[in-house]
């Protein structure tokens, strides 16, 4: 086995460290399909957090209308959302984002203002509505795939 370059480096087989290939571990259509193999796992597994393949920074004028700040992507790892210019209501509906008439609090969660952000991990549709006014809300999102 030759060292190839991968975008972490050059492989080298002699290292331990697993290959580019090894990591991804694609499939390839013609093998399909796999039957299901039951696994137990007894002790400790050594796992491997990998890095985000591609992101992606925009900017949203947000008012009090909820709306959709974030598709469902299974790709995505994590998005960092940073209100910049008030607080926002976020959800996974905009049910989430609207304060019942005569109440105080929306049913789902406040983001405050806020310079360094908040990460959000996983991969569902996402609704904000400003608390008040209009809010520019930054959202960093990172993709597990390109």
């Amino acid at each position: 086995m030759s060292a190839r370059q991968t975008p972490l480096g050059v492989d080298d087989p002699q290292d331990g460290s697993p290959s580019w290939d090894e990591v991804e571990q694609r499939e390839e259509l013609a093998e399909l399909p796999i039957a299901a193999v039951p696994v137990h796992v007894d002790g400790p597994v050594q796992v491997q957090d990998l890095p985000p393949r591609t992101s992606v920074a925009r900017s949203f004028a947000i008012g009090v209308e909820p709306q959709e700040l974030l598709a469902q992507d299974l790709r995505r790892r994590r998005a960092v959302i940073i209100p910049t210019d008030g607080a926002i209501w976020i959800g996974k509906s905009t049910t989430d984002c609207r304060v019942p008439a005569g109440g105080t609090l929306a049913p789902g969660g406040k983001i405050p203002q806020s310079t360094g952000g908040v990460p959000l991990f996983g991969s569902s549709r996402l609704f904000c509505a400003a608390v008040t006014g209009t809010v520019i809300v930054t959202v960093i999102a990172e993709s597990w795939a390109d």
